[in-house]
């Protein structure tokens, strides 16, 4: 995954970022929307977002990790974040997440942030685990996770929602697995393709 000089990772159609103050707009525009709530336990107060932006730049000067903002390179707009939190960091465990809002759904832009995060994770800052979990009615989030290795591993609370949520596991082992496994169904789709005219 390259850098780019406006941000400092990117992917395909991504940059991501690190979150400032002045971009508390952002924050309140992501985390005030029902649509993308809805599965988190539902809109946040402005002083709960404010709160959340300062934790979410506590994490990165403690952990330099956090759910980072990402922009859409072809037009500079805000899409939502993808990142990491801490976990249990001194055993080097983090926890995946992705908030988009609406106007950037059903266009694989959740599973490439996700790609793009967790190979930083385990390449750069060579992270021991990734965890993730999804809201149960959330079947969207299901899918990506399994696509990229992760694997269920047992049930928690999520405090905001009061259910029990799924959580997975993912390690350096299975990743490596996984994106060698989509590696070559790239291939065959893009081999039959090929064949077919497609």
């Amino acid at each position: 995954m390259k850098t780019d000089a406006r941000g400092f990772l990117s992917s395909r159609r991504l940059s991501f970022h690190t979150w400032r103050r002045q971009w508390l707009p952002w924050a309140q525009q992501l985390y005030s929307c029902a649509q993308t709530t809805r599965f988190l336990g539902g809109p946040l107060s402005a002083v709960a977002i404010a709160d959340r932006l300062d934790y979410e730049m506590h994490c990165q000067d403690q952990w330099q990790v956090q759910y980072w903002p990402m922009i859409l390179r072809s037009s500079r707009n805000f899409v939502g974040c993808c990142g990491l939190h801490p976990f249990q960091p001194e055993r080097g465990a983090y926890e995946l997440g992705y908030h988009l809002l609406p106007a950037f759904w059903n266009q694989g832009l959740a599973t490439e942030a996700a790609v793009a995060v967790v190979n930083y994770g385990f390449k750069t800052l060579n992270v021991r685990s990734i965890l993730a979990g999804h809201h149960p009615a959330n079947h969207l989030s299901q899918r990506i996770l399994e696509k990229l290795g992760f694997e269920y591993t047992h049930d928690a609370l999520y405090e905001p929602t009061g259910l029990q949520h799924p959580v997975y596991l993912l390690l350096p082992s299975d990743w490596k697995h996984s994106m060698t496994e989509q590696r070559q169904m790239d291939e065959e789709n893009t081999d039959k393709c090929s064949r077919e005219e497609c």
